[in-house]
């Protein structure tokens, strides 16, 4: 049992300075690839969300003081940031004080402005998993150093299929082809972003639009293309479609029911939509934009039938997790 402890020990302070832990945190250090492989495992079962908290205060960094932890949001971009103190802080000194612990909170390739820092407790210490774009960049010890890094594998699962043969297709990654689209006499500004599901303060436009039949005894549909970029907060660019009655939004519960439909998917990472022809028919394509280390979008094809819209085609791109342990605490 002993040589058990002993081991563990040695592991975790190759990569943590364990001069600085108290003898009994010593005692019970989990190894790096221990704490990696819970976070990653949580991840992978969609199940995370049970490990984050901590009590008021905390031995955060596990020296045996007792500290409030705040994760606090700052600026316009709401961007994330954890501190510790060993008095409590009002939300305003929240904002302007110094942390007593490093969190390493700059550690991670490339972390969007979206990354949330996210306490958890691992065999009697405390960690830091900094969370980004749904999954986790990088697991930290406070006052002692980044311990992994995660590498995302995406693979694509069918989660509706009412359309064996063109489901299996879209799965398979194949293209349809994209009904043409015409330039607008006039382009369509709309000035409440929230209209289209899409963040403020800036005016998605409709510039371009395509005609088709929901069926062959239908009248004809207009669908409006729009796009949008923001400059607001972490930014934003999206794009989409709406349905059109002249040169407004059509207010029907059709249209209702399609742009609910493209939230589900909508992100501000190049999120999509467009009308094609597969299989014989006339549907919207709603593509999911960019992810962290993905290549391939998540995709869902609808079709729009009288003042509903059915899911054809559902394809997800579901990430699994694994931790690559750093050389060297940082």
């Amino acid at each position: 049992m002993k040589a058990h402890l002993l081991t563990i020990f040695v592991a975790l302070c190759g990569a943590v300075s364990c001069s600085s832990l108290p003898a009994a945190a010593q005692e019970r250090a989990a190894s790096v690839p221990e704490v990696c492989a819970f976070i990653a495992s949580a991840y992978n079962r969609d199940d995370q969300g049970k490990l984050w908290g901590y009590p008021d205060p905390v031995d955060i960094a596990g020296d045996g003081k007792l500290r409030h932890v705040y994760v606090i949001e700052q600026g316009t971009a709401d961007v994330h940031s954890i501190i510790a103190s060993t008095k409590p802080l009002s939300p305003a000194e929240q904002q302007t004080a110094s942390s007593e612990v490093n969190f390493y909170g700059s550690i991670g390739q490339n972390m969007e402005l979206e990354t949330i820092p996210r306490v958890f407790r691992f065999k009697g210490a405390y960690y830091v998993a900094y969370e980004g774009d749904g999954g986790p960049y990088d697991v930290v010890k406070p006052d002692a150093g980044e311990l992994c890094r995660f590498k995302r594998h995406y693979s694509p699962v069918l989660k509706e299929d009412h359309a064996p043969a063109l489901c299996k297709q879209a799965l398979a990654g194949k293209p349809f082809k994209k009904l043409p689209t015409q330039k607008l006499a006039k382009t369509i500004t709309v000035e409440d972003a929230d209209t289209l599901d899409l963040p403020g303060p800036f005016s998605p436009s409709v510039a371009r639009y395509a005609k088709f039949k929901l069926d062959h005894a239908a009248v004809l549909v207009t669908v409006g293309y729009f796009t949008y970029e923001s400059s607001a907060g972490s930014g934003c660019r999206a794009a989409g479609v709406v349905l059109l009655h002249g040169q407004d939004i059509e207010k029907s519960q059709l249209n209702t029911a399609l742009l609910a439909a493209e939230g589900d998917m909508t992100n501000c990472r190049g999120s999509n939509s467009f009308v094609i022809q597969a299989g014989g028919q006339t549907l919207i394509e709603i593509d999911g934009g960019a992810a962290e280390q993905q290549t391939v979008r998540p995709r869902m094809l609808v079709r729009l039938n009288g003042d509903k819209v059915e899911k054809i085609c559902n394809i997800e791109q579901q990430a699994t997790y694994r931790p690559k342990p750093v050389a060297k605490a940082q």
